[in-house]
């Protein structure tokens, strides 16, 4: 079993190098246009922050109130599947 499972992980992707592709632009928040990661959008309060530390970027949520909900995130658009419509 332990066999099979090492030859299936030595040829598939997960057993070769990651690349290093992001799948969603400036997925890794280090874009800025006007004191903002590009592509995302700008929060209208400071509940959300654009951080750095030992160079890498970030987004930092802040929560005020116990239970307080806060949320960034992306609309990505997907082209349509092949023989569908939508």
């Amino acid at each position: 079993m332990l066999a099979v499972l090492l030859c299936t992980l030595a040829g598939s992707p997960i057993g070769a190098a990651a690349e290093t592709t992001n799948l969603i632009s400036n997925g890794n928040f280090e874009s800025v246009v006007e004191g903002w990661p590009k592509d995302w959008g700008r929060p209208k309060d400071q509940t959300i922050t654009w951080e750095a530390e030992s160079g890498n970027h970030y987004l930092r949520l802040h929560a005020s109130q116990p239970g307080q909900m806060i949320m960034a995130y992306r609309e990505i658009a997907l082209p349509p599947r092949p023989g569908r419509s939508n």
